[in-house]
């Protein structure tokens, strides 16, 4: 994982007593908070910090991730102290402050490409937006930032910096007055050295940003065109409900009427996220695509169930209110590879007690939604992964430079690509990924004999991770190469369909539901390979996935999919029967 979002959260305040739990809206101050920033695509993961055991119930409750800190004296430090106890070691770590309810997913999403993709020697950075007017320079309340020519902060303060003394200044985009949203990106070795002493400008100011600056650190401005209204005030939280409530469906209900008429149930995302390595185009794509059918009032939606009860750092007791689950795993991956990910895989409490309050169930492949139904008495619905448009696979560049690259390593022979005797006139390559789950997977499989004691060829080509545009280009002129121990959706087959990149793959059920049974690379043993290795069969096989119905990985589709099922259920849970003998069904 990349990067993380820690809210910090306390629960006294001294102008808007426990604002964070207010909940005229239905649900916490807090929680809106925290489901913005879970739409925000450049978070890996969010994380609720807290000191209070009230806030840290009432966020495992709606199954949020949290981490328990001792008191500290600022947010920044109880960020530090939670990525500390998580043992998190990310590229950059985002403070969220828990009273910013409406926070802009695309100003944030700037915040962390600028740390990340720019040559900045800076450990911080911060957002900012211009100064309406002479309120905002008085008032005590919004920190005002003097930004130099190159976007580092020269000082922050709540009086009215710089002085106007000649009044030539203007307000706008062009002036110079901005205010401080309070919002930082971190690089997290500079978190790790952060000391705790509160420094003399810090103490005088209240602003912790201060102690920063003075022991010489650089933080980088990002400017944005408007601030998002955070919430310290009685008058901010009524003007917050009031924009809340017009927007949304109201509390106890659980769905709007659409242009057209029709009713559309909404979903209300909970649970935790997981830590993905890298995906060009994976679920974190299609949890913003599902942000349409959210309200505040919608049923509970987990979109990765396994991450939530699979996490052994966070509090997380499970579900008391109805909910419907996403389940990307098949119930048959095998312990040993996989661990406790799948949940009934495990001994869980909390697991045990969602069961009771589960109302239905979404898996990606119909092969685990019948090995699931066979464990589950609610309705299952199969619906396949989508994903974005992409680059098409370019037969002549393969043509003209041979490879077979693998890439991924999940629910899969991760050293394949060894074991495969190719002719001479193909390159092998392998995409390794730097995480530990990799590493870890990779030991597992070479102590299971029937892939550990495989011939191994050396001359493979090791590659680094890859941009974004350096993978798009390696899919369109390289053949693909997967084994898999066992599959539901697979980011790896998805992502070569939606190319038509061929792929040599072994014949798994799942694998054929997205490419269908007459694909002509399928392998049932990797001595297999090197017969299928001809230039015609590649071609046909390119050829095969154009012309397939590709049409299910349009993400519309899958978000119609998935509104059709929750209302279904929706409508179940208000009484009307799910299947005659009461246990469900399998819903495919």
């Amino acid at each position: 994982m990349t990067v993380l979002a820690v809210i910090p959260a306390r629960l006294e305040s001294t102008r808007l007593p426990r604002k964070l739990l207010l909940d005229e809206t239905g649900w916490p101050l807090l929680r809106h908070t925290w489901a913005a920033a879970r739409r925000v695509r450049a978070f890996d993961d969010v994380v609720v910090a807290t000191d209070s055991t009230e806030i840290a119930t009432i966020v495992a409750g709606w199954g949020g991730t949290v981490v328990e800190t001792g008191p500290c004296a600022s947010g920044t430090d109880r960020v530090a102290e939670a990525v500390r106890r998580l043992g998190w070691r990310g590229e950059l770590v985002v403070n969220v402050q828990g009273d910013e309810p409406e926070i802009v997913p695309d100003s944030l999403e700037r915040l962390v490409s600028h740390l990340l993709d720019s040559d900045t020697p800076a450990d911080v950075a911060t957002l900012a937006a211009p100064a309406r007017g002479e309120a905002d320079l008085v008032d005590p309340a919004l920190v005002k930032v003097v930004v130099a020519a190159d976007g580092r902060a020269l000082y922050f303060s709540r009086a009215p910096i710089p002085f106007d003394r000649d009044g030539v200044g203007e307000f706008g985009p062009e002036g110079p007055w901005w205010i401080h949203t309070g919002i930082y990106a971190f690089r997290s070795g500079f978190l790790e050295s952060l000391g705790t002493d509160r420094s003399p400008l810090e103490q005088v100011e209240s602003l912790e940003q201060l102690r920063w600056l003075e022991s010489g650190s650089r933080i980088d401005v990002v400017r944005v065109e408007a601030a998002s209204p955070g919430v310290d005030t009685p008058a901010d939280y009524s003007a917050f409900v009031r924009r809340a409530t017009n927007s949304a469906s109201p509390p106890g209900e659980r769905g709007h009427r659409d242009t057209s008429g029709r009713k559309v149930t909404t979903i209300r995302h909970v649970g935790r996220r997981p830590r993905f390595d890298h995906h060009r185009s994976g679920w974190p794509e299609v949890r913003n695509d599902l942000a349409t059918l959210e309200g505040n009032a919608g049923i509970a939606f987990d979109d990765f169930a396994e991450a939530s009860f699979s996490h052994p750092e966070a509090r997380f007791e499970g579900y008391r209110e109805p909910w419907i689950g996403v389940f990307h795993l098949p119930p048959t991956a095998p312990s040993w590879l996989v661990g406790e990910r799948v949940p009934w895989h495990r001994t869980s409490e909390a697991w045990d007690r969602s069961l009771d309050s589960l109302v239905g169930a979404v898996a990606l492949t119909e092969f685990a939604a019948e090995r699931m139904q066979d464990r589950l008495a609610v309705p299952v619905r199969a619906i396949r992964h989508p994903t974005a448009a992409a680059p098409t696979f370019d037969p002549e560049r393969f043509l003209d430079d041979p490879r077979i690259v693998q890439v991924g390593f999940f629910l899969r022979n991760v050293v394949a690509i060894e074991q495969v005797s190719a002719p001479s006139w193909i390159r092998r390559m392998v995409l390794r990924s730097q995480h530990r789950a990799f590493r870890r997977a990779r030991r597992r499989l070479l102590q299971q004999p029937v892939y550990g004691n495989r011939v191994r060829h050396a001359g493979v080509e090791v590659l680094d991770r890859l941009s974004d545009t350096d993978y798009d280009d390696l899919l369109t002129r390289c053949l693909v190469l997967a084994e898999y121990v066992d599959a539901s959706a697979s980011n790896t087959v998805v992502e070569c369909l939606a190319r038509a990149t061929p792929m040599l793959v072994n014949r798994h059920p799942a694998v054929v539901e997205y490419l269908g049974s007459e694909y002509p690379l399928y392998f049932d043993d990797l001595d297999d390979v090197s017969d299928l290795l001809t230039r015609p069969r590649i071609l046909a096989a390119h050829d095969f996935l154009l012309a397939r119905d590709r049409s299910f990985l349009d993400p519309a589709v899958f978000r119609e999919d998935v509104r059709s099922f929750v209302s279904k259920v929706a409508g179940a849970e208000k009484g009307s029967p799910v299947h005659p003998d009461g246990r469900g069904r399998h819903d495919a």
